[in-house]
């Protein structure tokens, strides 16, 4: 009898400890090994990048590891990248919902991702349903959460407030440095790598199976936040410009043999905003330079010399192009992709002209020869 009080302070005592210890290792991980994370690092970019610009953002750019790699904000003045790599519309949603209500960020327009595989069911897989929890928490509530997925309350809440659970291996970096991703102060992140050294088949391939095979061309879940984001983007009165990245010709070729059409994927998408919005902005970059390997870090991904050229193409494009009608809108992105058609006539026809005063003079020399009386070889 005497030894279950001992017993119960030993339990007492060892729950303190344990709790102590998680309470360490958690304030650790929060403190030296998350800030580190892309996502996170890009949040702390986010909050400083508003504040010094006045909570005034004129180009807000939503979307996956495309945008995040392809718009570099040194090109677009007032620009913030706030992509993140395998991103789907249900997280883009209440990044612009935090931005535009809770931040009470001043938004000049809102660039939105539209790629072939934007609504692949591979971006709302458990692995991307809310997989940075400890961020979104912050400004996502675990009951909207759950309305996604499937789990527990309790269980959210341990990855919420308790991210170091399942992701021990992450306190390496305390020990062994690694080379983190280069990120700009506006969220650009640098891609270095150059696909022309790629075995460019074989990596086109891969990065089709890992979006394609086994999945839904378009996620009902993911559809329908991209349709409450552009609703949200209305409701406060912000342009929305959609944007295909480029892609290379690898790819292209790939996804044509596997029967991955556009023209019916884009078709279905444009029916239902039209029924939301009266006005927008459709840029395709999808072909801008796909025979360019060298200025891509692979397949679908431009590097920093690719993103470069197509930021500065970009920002000409946002400058002479305002947010237009449905219809309009196809004609805006017609025009400009005959643009190339009509540069070549233009130069054709100059090459001709010129041509022509050539042959002019020299059969003026010729006839001015003759008037002479010298025998021309």
């Amino acid at each position: 009898m005497k030894k279950n009080p001992l017993a119960l302070k030993d339990v007492v005592a060892f729950v303190a400890l344990l709790l102590i210890a998680v309470i360490i290792v958690n304030f650790v991980y929060t403190t030296m090994v998350l800030p580190h994370k892309t996502f996170y690092r890009k949040e702390l970019l986010y909050q400083n990048y508003t504040s010094l610009s006045g909570g005034r953002i004129e180009y807000l750019v939503l979307g996956d590891s495309h945008a995040f790699h392809a718009v570099n904000p040194d090109f677009i003045p007032g620009t913030y990248n706030y992509a993140s790599g395998a991103e789907n519309y249900i997280k883009s949603f209440y990044k612009l919902r935090k931005v535009l209500e809770e931040d009470n960020v001043s938004v000049g327009a809102v660039l939105l991702e539209l790629d072939p595989h934007t609504f692949s069911t591979r971006l709302t897989d458990e692995a991307n349903l809310f997989n940075e929890l400890e961020l979104y928490s912050q400004f996502v509530s675990l009951d909207e959460v759950q309305q996604v997925r499937d789990d527990l309350w309790i269980r959210l809440w341990f990855e919420a407030h308790m991210p170091f659970i399942g992701n021990g291996k992450e306190f390496g970096i305390l020990i062994k440095k690694p080379e983190f991703n280069e990120i700009s102060a506006a969220g650009w992140l640098k891609n270095k790598e150059n696909f022309s050294l790629a075995e460019k088949n074989a990596s086109a391939l891969f990065n089709y199976r890992s979006l394609y095979e086994n999945q839904e061309r378009i996620s009902n879940s993911s559809f329908s936040y991209f349709i409450k984001t552009i609703e949200l983007a209305k409701k406060h009165d912000v342009p929305v410009v959609f944007v295909s990245y480029p892609h290379t010709l690898e790819y292209d070729q790939i996804i044509t043999e596997k029967n991955i059409t556009k023209e019916d994927y884009y078709a279905r998408i444009f029916t239902d905003v039209n029924k939301t919005l009266d006005n927008y902005t459709f840029l395709n970059y999808y072909a801008l330079f796909p025979e360019k390997d060298y200025l891509f870090g692979d397949p679908e991904h431009v590097n920093y010399i690719g993103s470069e050229i197509f930021s500065k193409q970009l920002y000409s494009d946002l400058q002479t192009l305002g947010p237009s009608s449905p219809q309009e809108s196809q004609i805006v992105t017609a025009k400009r992709n005959s643009g190339s058609f009509y540069a070549v006539y233009i130069l054709l026809m100059l090459t001709v002209l010129e041509l022509g005063v050539l042959l002019f003079l020299l059969l003026r020399k010729h006839v001015k020869v003759a008037q002479s009386g010298v025998i021309l070889p």
